[in-house]
């Protein structure tokens, strides 16, 4: 009777010994983390990936500085894209084969797009600074940016509420991910809120001789034009439409934002286009805009808040891993991101099972060049019905 005794003791701490390494061992995230930077450092598109470095760096010194107890340290190492689908592929595969990496925030949609198959073979955890179509990219794919999709209906939205505008001509790159956002607008968004898209004139990518575009689309009397395409694209095409003293409305995605950024803000006046909704008063906002400007004597450009948001998004998900006790892998990263809701300089933000952000998004009018709030599109109203 005695020894059965013993042997149960000693069969219970055996148990407890083991149930207490388990639950050690699946809540335990390791000392220091390392994940990737897949970005354009160099080339016509070196600048993007420059400040969203910047705005990133900034965001995790920060989490660093203040590190949580029991939360790891992040190591981001960082390779070159130059925006290029194979290079991007190739550097895909160094950061996850020499340097072991198992999450990697990247950039531009054909990058990602080059890398998704090995990514998704590989279960890497891959969260996009990026507009593009972020859906077709896989389960282990998010986006920290809302998609054109949902700018395309949060500016459609402002634009028959407020505005009364119901006769839309698109003009657009036949890339891929601007035909998807102009299908978007036609066969969803404005079926929508109550609007037509009366033209729909394709732009050769690449392409700066528009003037046929333009003259089809002006010529069904549109309400509003819509340019759909990367700053390359729509500067040729609000340039002609300026040439031509057109007084209608124009209205747009943020791609718009990025025409007042290349000092071309006079071509736009009075257009509308979403962006991202950080605040004058929000404390992170300050303190980034006085660090950047206290370092350099410039502005922060709007990359690098997008980068610093990405790193918040990276701090936060940390923190939510700890809490739901998972070991680090890109998968429950992934997990982690889309079952949390984080606090960032565009206010707080949450993503969707298909890997989506539901952020606000403030509504910009450009006067005198510059982007002026004039209202604001909330979380619930970026959701396509």
């Amino acid at each position: 009777m005695k020894l059965l005794k013993t042997t149960k003791r000693i069969a219970a701490l055996g148990l407890s010994v083991l149930m207490a390494a388990s639950i050690a061992q699946a809540g335990s995230l390791p000392k220091e983390v390392k994940i990737g930077g897949l970005m354009p450092l160099t080339g016509n598109a070196g600048f993007v990936g420059v400040e969203l470095r910047k705005g990133l760096d900034l965001a995790l010194a920060e989490y660093h500085k203040n590190l949580p107890e029991g939360l790891p340290s992040i190591d981001v190492i960082y390779v070159d894209s130059q925006a290029d689908p194979r290079m991007g592929f190739q550097g895909y595969q160094r950061l996850v084969t020499r340097d072991e990496v198992k999450v990697i925030v990247l950039t531009y949609t054909s990058v990602a797009k080059a890398a998704a198959p090995q990514a998704i073979r590989d279960k890497t955890g891959m969260m996009n600074v990026t507009q593009g179509p972020v859906t077709e990219l896989g389960k282990n794919f998010t986006s920290t940016l809302p998609p054109y999709s949902m700018q395309g209906l949060a500016v459609l939205k402002y634009a028959v509420s407020k505005l009364g505008l119901k006769r839309i001509a698109v003009i657009y790159e036949n890339s891929e991910a601007f035909v998807a956002a102009m299908e978007n607008l036609r066969d969803v968004a404005c079926p929508q809120v109550g609007c037509e898209v009366v033209a729909s004139e394709e732009i050769p990518a690449g392409a700066t001789d528009i003037a046929a575009q333009v003259t089809a689309a002006l010529a069904t009397n549109p309400d509003a034009v819509f340019p759909i395409g990367i700053q390359a694209q729509t500067i040729p095409v609000v340039r002609e439409l300026h040439t031509r003293d057109y007084k209608g409305q124009i209205i747009g995605n943020g791609e718009l934002g990025a025409i007042i950024s290349a000092g071309s803000g006079n071509l736009i006046e009075g257009a509308i286009y979403p962006t991202y909704a950080y605040e004058k008063d929000n404390p992170d906002f300050i303190r980034v805009s006085k660090a950047v400007m206290d370092a350099t004597g410039k502005e922060a450009t709007q990359y690098l808040f997008l980068g610093y948001q990405a790193g918040q998004v990276v701090a936060g998900v940390m923190a939510q891993m700890d809490k739901m006790g998972l070991e680090w892998s890109g998968d429950n990263f992934i997990k982690a991101q889309i079952a949390g809701k984080f606090s960032t300089i565009m206010g707080e933000v949450s993503f969707l099972e298909d890997g989506r952000i539901v952020e606000p998004m403030t509504m910009m009018e450009v006067k005198d060049g510059k982007g002026v709030a004039v209202g604001k599109v909330l979380p619930e109203d970026l959701i396509e019905k």
